[in-house]
């Protein structure tokens, strides 16, 4: 009996220290958890806002440069008052904002209401003349209207030719900088990067404060450090001792954070909180009450382990929580960029053989999905994409939705081909998404991708998303379905392509591009016909260089515009020489980019060239490809027609190697049909190939349409095209391309009888 009371009493004195010690721990410490989980929790949130800022910004300038590419297309400055209201209003209305506005380069704006007014005033209209995209708080109408803005340079064929101002609603903008967590009890400011207080939450005033450093003492550490981040733009998380200058903020200490936005060049999200306010608000909703601790100290007195478990259990929830802030993309239901690049880094410094692939994966068409279909849409489709995903990445695999059409994937590979063939599996799956239920079956989702490989000169995340991308891009170039991978030539064209970005108008203005003619032959005759006019590039340090070197580039960047009205220039100065050396004239022929053909004011400027030069616009042949006509029929018959009616003839170039079909030229109105080289290859090869082609050139017969062929190797092709009743060829057995010089003496030169197919 003694020895049970014994027992007793040592296990009451154990449980009166266990409560004795538990509860010194937990007061002890509860100060230290509310420290960490509140300061873990408020900096997330300002990196949270900060990041909802970048996102609506850089949706704003997206959707704005595509606004200046409709405003470059109808003309910028050439175009009318009426045209211009007319697409301002209409993308006024598109993009939700307040008011949006066009400027000349003479300080000229014209408002989407049909208001106009002088921009002088502005620095960031100067800016967007030297091809700066800028979104901030400045004066829209005066420098006394203080605005929310954003301005882009309009590009047109010449180079910028505007900028265009969109006023923002401040609803839209400063509607990103709430949040629900701390009631508002917070002051959420945004700022630029000279630390002008730009808007603070609503209740604050800071009409006094002419920055935000002032509402730290002169000598204050604390304003020196932060003065330093903001300026640069970075992120910082601090708690302030000592007390602030400005009464709104109480007494110190206080919890202050700042993070940068990306994107526009100025803007920067800061959060202040008195400690005391946060702590009351953190303690009755995150760390504990009275009743939990009673039960915690209970239980670890009797248990001691269960104790440690509860704790556990709120710091596991506390940490999810700031998890999901800091690496969760809701949009998509899915891991974000920050998850994929910890995962991507933590696998690839692991010490194993397993190779890797980091893939990017872009969806086709996203911002028509977006458009047309709504962000709900949108969201439904990346989550199906997210679970797809989800469920066919392997351990050590990681994948996340980064931003807009992107997925990044990293994925472990034993060869190319296996690779290929698990991307085309995923593929088959991801095209079913809107097969599911609630999905539309209105479009068909296809996807592109773009693939580099871990190595010993790729082994870090940056690297390989770098690379990626380059391989995406050349992605977007080919058809539904395209895997690129990654090359060092692909780092190459793009230096290269900078350096001919560099150069262009200097070559425009030294007159380095060249012109080289290529005859045509009459196969009735076998003498000349004309000739295709074909550009080259004279480049002072690359040498000669051939149109694929350059042309994709200018097509990108548009200056092929401008490139196309040099050549028809020069064609029409040649012409001019030659009929006033007495010579037989004969027709030259061009090809004439896609976006020159949707230019509404081309006819006219090539009129004015042919009346400058008083060349017949006979003489002149525009080609423009097949894929260009058949993807533009609507646009393109009435710029035909406009053509024809001013004596240019028109020409289908590359016929064959689109879609066009039989019944698409009876509703096209061109002269000439260049049949492509492979139709000739065929017909040599097999009577079914002879049998097409024959067929091409009736029934262009019937329709009136003179017929060349293209690529013609050696005298047998010209004489089974001659009894096809083909009308002209070019091709190599004949002649190559001439500089202007020999085509001169080959076309009209003594011997230029002699220089016949027959």
């Amino acid at each position: 009996m003694k020895r049970r009371y014994l027992i007793l009493a040592v296990v009451t004195i154990l449980m009166l220290a266990g409560v004795a010690v538990g509860y010194s721990f937990l007061s002890s410490n509860e100060n230290l958890m509310r420290i960490e989980e509140a300061g873990k929790e408020f900096e997330i949130l300002d990196q949270t806002l900060a990041s909802k800022m970048q996102v609506y910004t850089q949706s704003v300038m997206k959707n704005l440069e595509g606004a200046a590419s409709a405003i470059s297309t109808i003309g910028g400055e050439k175009a009318t008052k009426e045209e211009l209201m007319a697409v301002l209003t209409q993308l006024k209305e598109r993009g939700g904002y307040d008011e949006l506005s066009y400027v000349g380069t003479k300080n000229d704006a014209m408002s989407s209401n049909g208001s106009t007014y002088d921009v002088s005033f502005d620095p960031y209209y100067g800016r967007a003349l030297n091809g700066d995209s800028t979104i901030t708080k400045s004066g829209y109408l005066s420098e006394e209207d203080d605005s929310y803005m954003a301005t882009v340079p309009v590009k047109g064929a010449a180079g910028i030719t505007g900028a265009l101002r969109a006023k923002l609603s401040a609803t839209a903008v400063e509607g990103n900088l709430t949040i629900s967590n701390y009631r508002g009890r917070e002051v959420i400011l945004l700022l630029n990067r000279d630390g002008e207080v730009i808007h603070v939450s609503s209740g604050t005033d800071l009409s006094n404060t002419k920055t935000i450093y002032d509402v730290f003492g002169k000598n204050s550490d604390s304003r020196a450090q932060f003065e330093s981040v903001v300026r640069q733009g970075r992120g910082l998380f601090l708690r302030v001792d000592e007390n602030l200058t400005v009464e709104v903020f109480g007494d110190g200490p206080y919890y202050i954070a700042y993070q940068g936005v990306s994107g526009t060049g100025e803007w920067g999200v800061m959060m202040i909180m008195n400690e005391e306010k946060l702590f009351e608000f953190y303690k009755n909703d995150a760390v504990s009450s009275n009743a939990i601790t009673a039960v915690i100290l209970f239980l670890i007195a009797l248990v001691g382990a269960i104790g440690l478990g509860i704790y556990g259990f709120f710091e596991t929830r506390s940490r999810n929580r700031m998890y999901n802030l800091a690496y969760y993309d809701e949009f998509a239901g899915t891991m974000n960029i920050n998850y994929f690049r910890k995962g991507v880094n933590q696998t690839l410094t692991k010490s194993n053989s397993t190779q890797y692939a980091f893939v990017l994966m872009g969806i086709a068409k996203y911002e028509y999905l977006r458009d047309f279909f709504g962000e709900n849409e949108i969201s439904r489709i990346l989550r199906e994409i997210s679970q797809i995903l989800k469920s066919n990445v392997k351990r050590d695999e990681y994948f996340c939705h980064n931003f807009g059409e992107e997925y990044d994937l990293l994925l472990s590979y034993h060869n190319r081909d296996e690779l290929v063939a698990r991307l085309k599996f995923l593929e088959g799956s991801l095209e079913m998404v809107n097969k599911s239920e609630g999905g539309s079956d209105k479009y068909a989702l296809t996807f592109r991708y773009g693939v580099a490989f871990g190595g010993a000169d790729a082994h870090d995340f940056d690297t390989l998303m770098s690379r990626a991308n380059m391989a995406h891009m050349e992605a977007k170039g080919k058809g539904a379905g395209a895997v690129e991978f990654y090359t060092e030539k692909m780092q190459s064209r793009i230096v290269d392509e900078k350096e001919i970005e560099r150069d262009m108008y200097d070559a425009l203005e030294n007159k380095e591009f060249l012109v080289y003619l290529q005859p045509k032959f009459n196969l009735s005759t076998g003498l000349q016909a004309g000739a295709e006019a074909l550009i080259r590039w004279m480049h002072p340090v690359k040498g000669l260089m051939y149109p694929g070197r350059f042309i994709e580039t200018f097509e990108k960047n548009g200056f092929v515009t401008r490139l196309d009205m040099y050549m028809l220039e020069e064609l029409c100065r040649r012409i001019k020489v030659w009929t006033g050396k007495g010579y037989r004239p004969m027709p030259l022929s061009l090809n004439i980019s896609q976006q020159n053909l949707l230019n509404p004011e081309f006819v006219n400027d090539a009129i004015a060239l042919t009346e400058k030069y008083g060349v017949s616009p006979n003489l002149i042949i525009f080609e423009m490809s097949e894929k260009v006509v058949v993807d533009n029929m609507g646009i393109l018959n009435k710029i035909m027609e406009q053509m024809k009616d001013h004596g240019f003839v028109v020409s289908m170039d590359n016929f064959g190697t689109g879609s066009t079909s039989m019944n698409t030229l009876y509703n096209v109105p061109v002269d000439e049909l260049k049949i492509d080289r492979k139709f000739l290859l065929n017909a040599e090869k097999t009577d079914r190939g002879q049998n097409v082609i024959q067929s091409v050139i009736e029934m262009a017969k019937r329709l009136k349409i003179d017929v060349v062929s293209e690529g013609v190797e050696n005298k047998q092709q010209a004489i089974l095209l001659r009894e096809m009743g083909c009308d002209m060829i070019q091709g190599f057995a004949f002649s190559e391309p001439l500089p202007e010089h020999e085509y001169e003496e080959y076309a009209y030169g003594p011997r230029a009888r002699d220089n016949s197919v027959w």
